[in-house]
């Protein structure tokens, strides 16, 4: 599993080798959703919006039929690796080797994908470029933009 993740990872991130055109992309309507949010598979709701509200990959597949009828033919969904505590948004990478337990297993993410394709929707994964803050920042050299007039 985790190499799979990290080749995927690697290939998305340092090799951009998309299996659909940018104009291809264009003709989409990209739905874009927190997979943390959008649908839950809790039945009470979310009580602490701070943590994981219970949003997960066959809580997305369930929803599928709505998201067609939306009249959409692409989701992008929030990035998929292992988080820090509280980073149900997916932007406090962990572990970018695995997938967030919280969100669903990889074969679950599989179905995700494979039931969009059914549908011909098309799935786009949220990546990250960097998982340390900091370093992403002098590695970008971005560091400027912490610096306040």
């Amino acid at each position: 599993m985790r190499t799979w993740l990290s080749i995927l990872l690697l290939t998305v991130s340092c090799y951009p080798v998309w299996p659909r055109t940018a104009n291809e992309w264009k003709s989409r309507i990209i739905y874009q959703l927190l997979t943390d949010r959008f649908a839950s598979s809790q039945s009470s709701g979310c009580s602490d919006l701070h943590s994981y509200c219970g949003g997960t990959f066959k809580a997305i597949i369930s929803r599928l039929d709505y998201i067609q009828g939306l009249g959409v033919n692409a989701i992008w969904i929030s990035p998929i690796p292992v988080n820090t505590p509280n980073g149900y948004h997916g932007y406090w990478a962990k572990d970018i080797t695995a997938v967030n337990p919280q969100f669903g297993t990889e074969d679950e993410l599989k179905s995700l994908v494979s039931e969009c394709h059914k549908r011909d929707i098309w799935v786009m994964l949220d990546v990250l470029k960097c998982v340390d803050w900091l370093i992403c920042l002098i590695w970008t050299n971005q560091i400027h933009l912490l610096i306040v007039p």
